[in-house]
């Protein structure tokens, strides 16, 4: 399964230094020719949802949120894995990264009287807490 955010690997690659991975698409799903090539995510996707923004502290270390509390993190740049949030947190839309383990995502959780904006932060890198 790829994740269809060439785009996105595209400008965040430029970004670092790296130049976008190129992978041909098969033919029953090219648009616009034979030949053409489209830039595709080529890491599976560690968790199912939909993601809406990126942030990497470095070169190397980053995190994507999404839909559903989704919060994926690298530390080579390339591969990335899930992290668990609070069970709370309904979707994620923005994220920040100050440093290899701290960082803050935004988004949206549901309470007593019904959905509220949340701030999540990581200061270890790998536990998230409203």
């Amino acid at each position: 399964m790829r994740l269809a955010v060439g785009r996105l690997h595209d400008d965040v690659g430029r970004r670092y230094g790296r130049e976008p991975t190129r992978v041909p698409v098969p033919a029953a799903q090219r648009r616009g020719g034979a030949n053409r090539r489209r830039l595709r995510w080529q890491n599976p996707r560690p968790q199912g949802n939909t993601l809406a923004a990126v942030a990497f502290a470095d070169s190397q270390t980053g995190w994507a949120v999404g839909d559903a509390g989704a919060v994926v993190k690298t530390t080579d740049g390339s591969s990335w894995a899930a992290q668990r949030v609070p069970n709370d947190v309904s979707g994620l839309a923005g994220v920040a990264a100050a440093s290899h383990t701290v960082a803050w995502a935004t988004g949206v959780g549901s309470g007593p009287g019904g959905d509220r904006a949340v701030v999540l932060a990581t200061v270890d890198g790998v536990n998230w807490s409203i």
